[in-house]
Parts: structure tokens; sequence; C-alpha cells
């Protein structure tokens, strides 16, 4: 298994991350094989194909190959069966997928279920991004006045990340509060507030 886990990052570090996927399912298999499905190594294992699924999902989310996409945010959800914050991103990401394909009740469904398990979180992997992802499908479908409330509650969650940031992580953070302000605007122009009132 060793070799095997060589390979991966080897793979990885070339970026080819498909083959690193099949190499990490082999080694899921083997691991769950020697210690079960809930020894420590099949359970990191897990997360890392679910980290792994969610990174291509995106990409081909990207490049409009919605059909490849959906194959691995599925893939995601069943390796993350054990990890809610592996579900909580993938679920952000499914929802991403159905706003794409135009399936926005699909979409707020998703968000719904990623922000139910950031509650439950200690540390969310960026409840934020959930945050902003739900106002853009809320104005899709003409709640603009929810649609703000997400976009405010993105910007207290930002403005609260960057205070804790390194100066050097801060930038892509930054950007996201951008698009959170521009976001409110937009909701409030929706609903006749352009003087802020």
């Amino acid at each position: 298994m060793e070799a095997l886990e060589e390979d991966i990052a080897g793979l990885r570090a070339l970026g080819k991350y498909v083959q690193a996927l099949e190499k990490l399912e082999t080694l899921l298999s083997a691991q769950t094989e020697v210690g079960g499905a809930e020894s420590p190594e099949a359970l990191r294992t897990s997360s890392q194909i679910c980290e792994m699924c969610n990174v291509l999902a995106m990409h081909r989310l990207q490049t409009e190959d919605y059909s490849a996409a959906l194959d691995l945010l599925k893939r995601a959800e069943i390796a993350c069966d054990k990890s809610d914050e592996g579900r909580a991103i993938t679920c952000n990401n499914l929802a991403c997928y159905y706003r794409k394909v135009g399936k926005t009740r699909s979409a707020l469904s998703y968000l719904q279920k990623a922000q139910a398990i950031e509650d439950r979180l200690d540390t969310a992997h960026s409840p934020a991004n959930t945050h902003l992802n739900m106002c853009a499908v809320l104005s899709q479908i003409g709640k603009h006045d929810s649609a703000r409330e997400e976009a405010m509650l993105a910007i207290i969650l930002l403005q609260d990340e960057l205070l804790l940031l390194e100066e050097g992580g801060r930038q892509d953070k930054a950007g996201l509060l951008a698009i959170a302000f521009h976001n409110l605007a937009v909701e409030m122009e929706h609903l006749k507030r352009v003087s802020g009132t």
C-alpha cells in the first residue's frame, strides 16, 4: 500500500488527478479489505477521494462537461458519507451544478443541506461561499429580500475571516468580499433600495 500511496502523491504532483483518483479508489478498496471501511486509513482515503472528485467536478463544470461533473459529484457524495465537512462541500458543489444546468429548485435544496451541515460544524470549510451561492440562487428565483440577507451574512463572515487571516491568505477572501458587496448592491437595486434606505 505504501507504493500505491507514493504513486498517488506523484500523480497529484504532476497534475494527473484522474489517474490519482483511480489509484485512490484502488487504495481504498485495499484498506477496506484489511481494516474495514471505518478504519482511520480508509476514512482518510475516502476524504481524499471526496476532495479529488469535487475538484475534478468543478473543473468539468467550468468546461461545460455536465455529465462528467455530475458523475464526479455523485462519487464524492458516496466517498464523503462519513465526513460532514466533505458532505457540505459536495452539497455546495452540487448546487453549483444544478444552478448551471437551470435546475434552481434542486440547487436551493442542496444549498439548504449544506447550510444545515455547516451550522452543526464548529469550523465549516467556507460558509461564506454557501451564503454567496444561496444569494445567487434566491436572486435567480426572484426572492430578492432573502438573497439580500444571504449577501449580508456572507459579508459578515468574510469580514470576520479577513481579520483572522495572515497577510498572504487575504487576497482570495478579499475578492469574495468584493463579490458579496456587489451581490448586495444588485439585490438592493432589485428591491428598489438603491439609496440604501
